[in-house]
């Protein structure tokens, strides 16, 4: 039989027994092609014949789904299910050719990650004053910047894990793996006026579960990813900035502003605990890579 129905019927069997595919990803093709031949439906009369599916009515399907903002993944999950379908149908001599060929996939637009400029910073970490909250506001800032560290991992922080002294950071991340990340001066400074001074005023009123969070706030509680991001808005707000300002942008930023300085990769990627930097590309100054290249490529 010819009929659309009847032949994804079997394309599922022919997933379930002979590609052994998951549930997953069978509900998936199913679920990307019943949403197609509805499609196809609506643009013509009676029951879809697969015989009559063309390459055209298929680009329009695509282009609808694009135009009605699905998502990228969805779109191409539902390219694959087809030509996957369209595929099994040659192979059982169902039709001649598969209208899916020479169709790809859609590729997303690299995008510039967004980055403070120096100055910016240089303004954002002169806002907070200097009563015990502004003290705290301004160590978790510096401390952003300094290290690139994540807010999940800031707030895991114990007052141990900073080290004044030497100047550096322990840090946790999500799978319990440790890394010594280094501290600026600027940010030891602002550290160690928060954990002497407004620390200890703040941590009295706690009436919780005793800790050595290093980060609490005004109930002597420890900060929440959701108060770094409050603490972080807050200044953002107060520099009137156009721009949409996370602690994800302070970590980029920090990563940028120490390759345009000169810092290598890797040590970079570290800091970051392995953090890829290949979006980061394109907000590297192009005439530092032009340098880097011109005084390293023997034929430059």
């Amino acid at each position: 039989m010819n009929d659309f129905k009847h032949n994804l019927d079997r394309f599922v069997v022919y997933l379930q027994v002979e590609k052994r595919a998951s549930r997953c990803t069978i509900n998936n093709y199913r679920s990307d092609l019943e949403r197609f031949v509805a499609f196809a439906q609506e643009q013509g009369a009676g029951d879809v014949l697969v015989c009559n599916i063309t390459q055209l009515l298929i680009r329009n399907y695509l282009t609808t789904m694009h135009a009605k903002e699905y998502s990228y993944a969805t779109i191409n999950r539902s390219l694959a299910a087809m030509r996957s379908f369209f595929l099994f149908l040659c192979k059982q001599t169902v039709i001649d050719a598969n209208p899916c060929e020479n169709l790809h996939a859609l590729k997303r637009k690299k995008t510039v990650v967004p980055v403070l400029t120096s100055y910016e910073i240089s303004d954002l970490l002169g806002l907070p004053d200097q009563s015990d909250l502004g003290r705290r506001d301004l160590a978790v800032l510096e401390l952003l910047y300094a290290t690139g560290i994540r807010a999940s991992e800031l707030v895991k922080l114990a007052t141990v894990d900073l080290d004044c002294f030497n100047g550096c950071a322990v840090i946790s991340d999500s799978e319990g793996e440790e890394r010594i990340v280094p501290i600026g001066n600027r940010a030891v400074r602002a550290l160690e006026q928060y954990i002497r001074q407004s620390r200890p005023q703040l941590y009295r009123n706690n009436t919780g579960t005793p800790h050595d969070y290093a980060f609490v706030n005004s109930k002597g509680g420890p900060l929440t990813d959701r108060s770094i991001r409050r603490i972080l808005s807050k200044y953002v707000d107060m520099l009137a900035l156009e721009q949409s300002v996370s602690p994800a942008t302070i970590r980029q930023t920090f990563a940028v502003h120490m390759l345009n300085n000169g810092a290598d990769f890797c040590s970079v990627q570290e800091m970051l605990g392995q953090l890829s930097l290949s979006q980061m590309l394109p907000s590297i100054e192009k005439e530092r890579i032009r340098s880097v290249y011109k005084s390293a490529h023997p034929r430059a």
